[in-house]
């Protein structure tokens, strides 16, 4: 017994040499934590171009670091990434180093493939390099290792937590919004940082929302930038790389001004939303127009409901908005009183004022009644007057603020919040064949906050006339 208890101790007393001299950081690997160029040159014998080396310098300047990078094709976006993890794992002992791409090909077959390669280069460099490679996972210590997982398995983003983590989304725009939330419980120690890099898609989700995000530093990586450097010191793109003839080929097929050459040439979000209420290039349209007036002049409101969501009053006639009056949550009597203002200096009549009273509205809608403003007050849940073709008379609403903007004279107001209120809510068809628009706490939980400049103005432009206006609407 004494003899077995002596090798354990041995045994144990061997592996614990091995793992400090493993976790040994010297002073070249500590000149490295700071200059991660330098690390991919001396260690992995890699170069990159110079926007990667400022995304990389960036992910190196703190222990905090967020980076957000948006590329073109080709322009070794996932080179960068792979080359990130192994400085993180290589420099910081123990580490643990947690990637994620939307489908398990992704992760197998692009990332962890050139972590693969890059591995298997620097093991030849250095046969001393630490760790054992697998297919999608490096470990040196049981709290010292490189993961990578599908984000199609959210749970498996989960419970990951040192004093060291380094985190790389691949293809962001394609992980779901709860994988990035619950990556967010990895970021609790000293040193954790983020990687999040893809190619552009459609401007919503968290990646989209990370590029305008003040925690992170933001890159952009198209083509043309990455070319005209290679060009720039005289050598050709790296193998695998998009090169000038492959851009100016696209340009010929598919169109300087096309989506597609501007989101994988130059690396630009997609202008519209697929199914959103009101295309992007309809409200461009409508920003461009002069100030012209005109026709039946409408309010509509839209009573903030909770935490900061605000109250707006939209007045607008039929060439679009003349007033929109935004303004943080307030008593009703205040409200009401604003509205009084508003249909008197416009001389509007009460039916051509529709108020929200789903929820706080139906107060704000009690006093203007007691004034004698018999006002109309819609519920956002009522059946709509055309039950074939709207699901309930929210779509409905917005359906008919979608036919303004047909008419090439219409205008709006460069508001940021109105603009994205309704190109950024989607639709659908239902099993009836009826459009339904996306709920509003879909859109909250996209976008980040409530779409109530949307409402105003989508009933502001309400065709009310077909509806039935009893006691209840007039509360």
């Amino acid at each position: 017994m004494k003899t077995c208890d002596a090798k354990n101790n041995i045994f144990q007393y061997v592996n614990l040499g091995l793992q400090r001299k493993l976790n040994r950081v010297d002073a070249k690997t500590l000149r490295w934590r700071n200059d991660p160029i330098a690390f991919f040159r001396e260690k992995l014998g890699a170069e990159i171009w110079s926007g990667a080396q400022d995304a990389m310098m960036a992910l190196a300047s703190s222990a905090t670091a967020r980076v957000s990078v948006v590329a073109g094709h080709g322009v070794q976006k996932t080179f960068t990434a792979a080359h990130a993890a192994l400085w993180f794992s290589y420099c910081w002992r123990p580490s643990k180093v947690i990637t994620t791409a939307p489908t398990g090909r992704q992760v197998e077959k692009l990332l962890w493939s050139d972590i693969r390669k890059t591995y298997a280069k620097a093991i030849r460099q250095d046969p001393l390099y630490p760790g054992r490679m697998l297919t999608c996972e490096w470990k040196a210590a049981p709290d010292w290792f490189m993961y990578g997982f599908s984000s199609e398995d959210p749970i498996a983003c989960e419970g990951f937590h040192g004093e060291n983590v380094l985190i790389i989304v691949d293809e962001a725009k394609g992980v779901k919004d709860l994988v990035f939330e619950g990556l967010e419980g990895a970021l609790s120690g000293t040193n954790a940082r983020v990687m999040y890099i893809s190619t552009a898609g459609h401007p919503e989700g968290e990646f989209y929302e990370s590029q305008s995000n003040p925690l992170f530093e933001k890159f952009h990586f198209s083509c043309e930038d990455m070319v005209d450097y290679y060009e720039k010191i005289g050598l050709p793109p790296p193998p695998g790389c998009t090169t000038r003839r492959w851009i100016e080929e696209r340009k010929d097929r598919w169109g300087e001004d096309s989506q597609r050459y501007k989101m994988r040439i130059k690396a630009l979000f997609c202008e519209e939303v697929l199914n959103a209420i009101v295309p992007y290039e309809w409200v461009q349209r409508a920003l461009s127009q002069p100030i012209r007036r005109g026709g039946k002049v409408r309010i509509g409101v839209d009573i903030g409901e909770e935490g900061d969501d605000p109250t707006v009053i939209f007045v607008g006639d039929d060439y679009g908005d003349i007033e929109v009056d935004i303004t943080d949550k307030q008593e009703a009597t205040e409200t009401a009183g604003k509205v009084i203002q508003y249909i008197k200096k416009y001389k509007v009549f009460t039916d051509d004022v529709k108020l929200d009273r789903t929820g706080v509205g139906s107060g704000t809608g009690s006093i203007l009644r007691e004034k004698g403003y018999d006002i109309d007050c819609v519920h956002f849940a009522e059946k709509a007057t055309d039950k074939e073709e709207y699901a309930d008379i929210i779509t409905e609403m917005y359906w008919g603020l979608r036919k303004q903007f047909e008419n090439p004279y219409f205008r709006i107001s460069d508001i940021p919040e109105l603009i994205e209120d309704i190109t950024k809510r989607k639709y659908s068809v239902n099993s009836d064949g009826a459009y339904k628009i996306e709920p509003k706490k879909e859109f909250k939980k996209r976008v980040k906050r409530s779409c109530d400049c949307g409402d105003a103005a989508a009933l502001c432009y309400f065709d009310n006339s077909l509806r039935s206006v009893g006691v209840g609407n007039r509360l």
